[in-house]
């Protein structure tokens, strides 16, 4: 099984249904971190218990996902892979646990990771790392027209940047707005329940959508113009950068040395500020047809490389 402490999240979803495992995703509500953490490791006890899985994937951070599943017998029996998303090494709120949890893994399983300066960090540490970027995902050649949010409606008609965020503080949003706010002829769209100190401060060419369920953010990939998919994080992978790539839009994107070898010349690259951020955001949107044809084209050659990837994992999980 893959256990996933958070409502969903497509890369957890897409490789679990790849691997042909479940997808458990362990959501603890509302509440102050400590309760919500409770009723997850409830959940989780609960999902081992019943499923007494031999491998149990984990997606890392928090922390506490992994101890639930070694807190119940089941799961000391299961085989532990760690699914490492970047701030489990580098976000200093769960920067402190990488030893923890390599430990754990070094002695149970091993790591995922999602790209090749990962690995090298994971490895010169004494665990064994396997590459695996986000399966690419596409849209459908279909959607529905019913909205699941009908106030969503008004952006169809609309030429907007799509920026899919959750306020991580990796995401350059003071810097988002003021680019949004010194070039008032584009729009760009947040994804995400914004804090009230983002949506109040922001220009009024910025379009905060709330949630959105899974269907209607594909619709809101289908009508955008371009993605932005933004971090000031090296190793970072966005996974609104592989959602661009795998519809074929247009990216704007940071120019860390990872982002910059993976998307190669088919992104516009920015520096995080304003001015660059603005400047990018135009370029995006003059130039969103021939960049969505280079996206096409890399996405062909990143499609061979992930399914010679997954084969590698499902060998390491069939061990």
């Amino acid at each position: 099984m893959f256990i996933s402490w958070i409502r969903h999240h497509g890369r957890s979803a897409d490789l679990a249904a790849a691997l042909d495992i479940p997808a458990i995703f362990v959501d603890g509500g509302s509440g102050n971190v400590l309760r919500r953490y409770l009723r997850q490791w409830n959940d989780t006890r609960q999902a081992v218990r019943s499923g007494r899985p031999s491998h149990v994937i984990v997606m890392q951070p928090p922390l506490p996902a992994l101890l639930a599943v070694l807190s119940v017998r089941e799961g000391r029996r299961s085989r532990l892979i760690g699914d490492l998303h970047t701030g489990a090494l580098e976000n200093p709120k769960w920067r402190w646990a990488s030893g923890i949890v390599l430990r754990i893994l070094r002695r149970r399983g091993f790591a995922v990771v999602t790209n090749e300066e990962l690995a090298d960090r994971v490895s010169v540490r004494g665990t064994e790392a396997l590459v695996m970027h986000d399966l690419l995902p596409s849209l459908p050649d279909t959607l529905d027209d019913t909205l699941d949010d009908p106030k969503l409606a008004e952006l169809r008609a609309k030429t907007f940047i799509l920026v899919p965020v959750t306020y991580a503080n990796d995401e350059p949003i003071d810097a988002l707005l003021e680019a949004a706010s010194s070039g008032r002829d584009v729009t760009w769209v947040l994804t995400g329940r914004a804090p009230t100190g983002v949506s109040s401060s922001a220009p009024p060419n910025v379009y905060f959508t709330g949630y959105v369920s899974n269907a209607d953010f594909l619709r809101l990939l289908s009508w955008c113009s371009a993605v932005a998919a933004l971090t000031t994080r090296e190793f970072t992978m966005q996974r609104a950068g592989y959602e661009a790539l795998g519809a074929g839009k247009a990216l704007i994107t940071s120019n860390t040395n990872t982002l910059l070898r993976y998307f190669e010349d088919a992104a516009v690259f920015t520096d995080n500020s304003a001015r660059s951020i603005a400047d990018a955001g135009r370029r995006a949107l003059d130039e969103s047809r021939a960049l969505a044809l280079k996206m096409t084209r890399l996405r062909e050659a990143k499609i061979a490389s992930e399914s010679m990837a997954l084969q590698s994992l499902r060998d390491r999980l069939s061990e």
